[in-house]
């Protein structure tokens, strides 16, 4: 049995080291992609939040003007008076 080179046992160390570096290279660069993505999904969750608490506060607004409670229809109108229906 002879005993392996140590310059054969050098280069392989140096190609494993370089195939760790490509695949380590690759990885960051798809996590890179991945954080894009969920940078992009949390902008556009945060705006239809925006959207939806402007709506809210739109229908809250029109409620008020029209003077109706928030639980009641908009064709029902809230008794402003304190006696009882008859």
């Amino acid at each position: 049995m002879s005993n392996p080179s140590p310059d054969l046992d050098l280069q392989k160390a140096f190609a494993a080291v370089a195939k760790g570096e490509l695949t380590a290279t690759a990885l960051e660069q798809h996590l890179n992609e991945i954080e894009a993505k969920m940078n992009a999904l949390d902008e556009r969750m945060q705006s239809f939040e925006k959207e939806h608490i402007a709506a809210m506060e739109a229908a809250t607004e029109a409620r008020a003007a029209n003077g109706t409670g928030p639980n009641q229809p908009d064709n029902q109108t809230v008794d402003s008076s304190n006696n009882p229906p008859k």
